[in-house]
């Protein structure tokens, strides 16, 4: 199965209770690459607020749902109405008597009558809101409701208690990772524990490509390793590439035995399979022209 593009996900919360624990869910699937809203991405202008959670529900993927005490905000009667009929929000309201429902609440209704990916976590004990509930009696009873309604739906659902617990239940989601993969492109692979008798000129190499220039806050290092011809130069600077590799963005080589074979191959490196640069568009020479 092919990695996709781009894959969106929606978290859903009440920023007064549990918005540093959404904070920390969109910290880790933003290391994914994964692009991640929640409802303070979105500000009201031509579309209200509920109307723009419906439009950015319906085309993403999956919709994370952290479910506390808290009913939080409501949308108008006429913002609702403005949605047309959705099924589950009638059977909500059926269900549980309840004539309306938070923004939190839509958010799954609306995750669901499209179809979404939904992974809820309902808060337990041991759970600790940001801040105390100063909600009233009704909108406590409101939230009560919608809790019942959630655990006698069927709907698989998580404990809430911890960040720390969170994290590990969703970094566990079937979610992609979409971070691009280091590009390489050395010759050949790491002889590892076989490779001996060169770890001097490995720690020297290393020394001399990572010393700081005086007043400069980075190294830009150029070093060149010389010697007769067969003595090992090449494996050499493939085993530091390989011994280093998580320092480095790319591990690239390029072979230079002619002023046209360097050309050559540094044009090559704009190729699908390495760099994946737009150029791979152009031919090789054209690659070299103003």
């Amino acid at each position: 199965m092919s990695t996709p593009a781009t894959y969106r996900v929606f978290l859903s919360a009440v920023t007064r209770e549990i918005g540093s624990y959404r904070v920390e869910v969109a910290r880790v699937l933003r290391r994914k690459e994964l692009e991640v809203r929640d409802q303070e991405h979105f500000r009201q202008g031509s579309a209200t607020l509920l109307e723009q959670l419906r439009a950015y529900i319906e085309q993403c993927d999956a919709v994370i749902l952290l479910v506390g005490e808290r009913c939080g905000g409501f949308p108008s009667e006429e913002h609702v109405a403005a949605l047309g009929t959705v099924p589950l929000f009638e059977s909500y309201r059926a269900s549980t008597g309840r004539a309306r429902a938070s923004y939190t609440q839509w958010e799954l209704f609306l995750a669901k009558h499209y179809g979404k990916k939904t992974y809820v976590f309902l808060s337990d004990p041991g759970f600790k809101p940001d801040e105390p509930n100063p909600e009233d009696a009704d909108l406590r009873a409101c939230q009560a409701a919608y809790r019942e309604w959630v655990q006698a739906s069927g709907e698989h659902r998580d404990a809430l208690t911890t960040k720390e617990k969170l994290i590990e239940d969703v970094l566990v989601l079937p979610f992609p990772d979409l971070r691009a993969p280091k590009p390489i492109s050395l010759l050949f692979s790491s002889l590892g524990p076989l490779f001996q008798g060169r770890e001097e000129m490995i720690t020297t190499l290393r020394e001399k490509l990572t010393q700081t220039p005086a007043g400069r806050a980075t190294a830009i290092a150029g070093k060149a390793v010389h010697g007769l011809g067969g003595v090992g130069k090449t494996r050499l600077a493939v085993e530091y590439a390989w011994q280093y590799a998580a320092d480095y963005t790319a591990l690239l080589f390029v072979g230079a035995g002619s002023p046209a074979d360097l050309r050559r191959n540094l044009a090559a490196l704009c190729d699908r399979k390495v760099l994946d640069l737009p150029s791979t568009r152009r031919t090789p020479r054209q690659r070299w022209m103003p």
